[in-house]
């Protein structure tokens, strides 16, 4: 689960997950919990201005990818 800032200070994303209803951090969490990889090795990326149809136009999306699927061996 998201455990938020290290530092201290709320950042964009903690403000968000601050915002949301509890149902929709149960399901980020579930979510999270599907994937098969483990726990160090699952990060949030936020592609800021990205929709959900959109994130396949960002160069960080795939790069961001690209780095999980190597690191579980399925690359």
């Amino acid at each position: 689960m998201y455990s938020g800032s290290a530092r201290g200070t709320l950042s964009a994303l903690d403000r968000i997950f601050a915002s949301l209803p509890g149902w929709a951090l149960d399901q980020l969490h579930a979510t999270a919990q599907a994937s098969g990889a483990a726990p160090a090795k699952k990060r949030l990326v936020w592609l800021e201005g990205r929709g959900h149809n959109e994130v396949g136009l960002s160069r960080e999306y795939w790069q961001r990818l690209a780095g999980f699927l190597d690191s579980v061996g399925g690359c």
